[in-house]
């Protein structure tokens, strides 16, 4: 039914690879850029916007941070694969909501 799967994984990962996303806490205090695969690809602290001085603080801000862009690729991740899914579908079947009542 899914002609070329590895093929179709492989297209899958590479544009999960290259889709920018954003996670930020405290008002851009941390802001996590990572892909949607998901992989950080930087951390970028605004020392004007905390105490870096605060471990704690700075701790709390980065797992929100880093949460908030690990959600965020998740939620690529499901897009990206429902479409490549759809387009493998033969044509008149509509969506994976179609065929499983979602």
């Amino acid at each position: 039914m899914f002609p070329n799967l590895e093929e179709q994984q492989r297209k899958i990962k590479e544009k999960l690879a290259i889709q920018e996303i954003e996670g930020m806490s405290g008002n851009g205090a941390v802001i996590i850029k990572s892909n949607a695969i998901p992989e950080i690809k930087s951390i970028h602290i605004d020392r004007s916007k905390l105490d870096v001085n605060q471990e704690d603080e700075l701790e709390d801000l980065l797992i929100i941070a880093i949460n908030d862009a690990i959600l965020s690729a998740q939620t690529t991740q499901a897009q990206i694969s429902q479409e490549a899914i759809s387009d493998m579908l033969p044509p008149g079947l509509g969506s994976l909501k179609d065929l499983f009542g979602g």
